[in-house]
């Protein structure tokens, strides 16, 4: 979600100012406030007080207009293995698989437990960590068929799969649209090999171009690299 404020309204920049939701279907709604203006009427007064009497209004103010308006959900899951340490990340990750399939027990066990925490439609599922693109498409088909038993999942959301060059190819590309994962997020932090070696990532400049090549026809539209 990306927010812009114009503080330049007809009062203190603590009380006015105008924000643009961007959401990721490109809807964009805005909402224009002003210490001038009156609070539509099925505002609260507990609400009316936090809105005009907070010193920093404008925040206050934000975060009325999206509770009010937009009620979005997404889940993400972390997949904590990857098969070398990048020299530049400080995210929770292990270089061996060895408790792989415990992990992957327990979070569908959590998915199971936490199916109460929001009523709301999941627009959004990411995978990410890590180096999800490790998982087997199976392990993959169980994770997100687990989800969509305990959770109420938007028939378009976006699904997110973080994915590294030397795991792509055609075939297994193809799998992960057959899954359901419709966006892939290339971890391609440079096609320059000196920097490759620098950063030890677990590619080279060559796979990260035969990555998107593969990636293209398998069918995917909606990527990033």
């Amino acid at each position: 979600m990306h927010w812009l404020l114009d503080l330049n309204s007809c009062c203190s920049p603590s009380d006015c100012g105008v924000v643009v939701v961007s959401l990721p279907e490109k809807r964009y709604c805005k909402g224009y406030f002003c210490c001038a203006q009156s609070l539509p009427a099925s505002t609260s007064r507990k609400q009316q007080n936090n809105i005009r009497e907070n010193p920093l209004g404008i925040t206050t103010k934000l975060h009325w207009f999206v509770q009010k308006h937009f009620r979005l959900a997404g889940i993400y899951i972390h997949i904590p293995f990857c098969r070398k340490a990048c020299h530049y990340c400080n995210f929770h990750f292990s270089t061996s698989l060895q408790l792989k399939n415990e992990f992957l027990a327990a979070l569908l066990k959590e998915i199971e437990l936490t199916q109460g925490n929001t009523a709301e439609t999941i627009e959004t599922i990411y995978f990410g960590a890590g180096t999800p693109s490790l998982l087997e498409p199976t392990e993959l088909n169980s994770i997100l068929a687990k989800l969509h038993q305990h959770f109420q999942i938007e028939q378009n959301a976006e699904i997110t799969l973080e994915a590294n060059p030397d795991d792509i190819h055609l075939s297994k590309a193809r799998t992960w649209l057959d899954a359901g994962i419709n966006r892939l997020s290339i971890g391609i932090q440079s096609f320059r090999e000196t920097d490759l070696q620098w950063m030890n990532r677990s590619h080279t400049a060559e796979q990260a171009l035969h990555a998107i090549n593969d990636i293209q026809n398998a069918g995917f539209r909606n990527y990033s690299i």
